[in-house]
């Protein structure tokens, strides 16, 4: 999925959910301001799940090095 932003941040809200393993995605919630909203099936109780963003373009060039961050984070109950 891609998510164009500009600015420093990049809001997501992850849902629990997600018909037949698919992931979805919407947003923005306003015209500039507010979140990305994605939907699947990762967000199982009790488990530990890894997500990675990544900058494809800056300023409408491509960064000659990937820009990428990992980030893991567990759900509880």
């Amino acid at each position: 999925m891609t998510f164009v932003r500009s600015g420093g941040s990049l809001p997501i809200e992850l849902i629990k959910g997600g018909a037949n393993n698919q992931m979805t995605s919407c947003g923005l919630d306003f015209r500039n301001t507010g979140s990305y909203h994605i939907e699947g099936p990762f967000l199982n109780d009790n488990a530990g799940h890894t997500t990675r963003a990544g900058l494809t373009v800056i300023n409408s060039t491509q960064p000659r090095n990937p820009i990428v961050h990992e980030f893991t984070f567990r759900t509880a109950t």
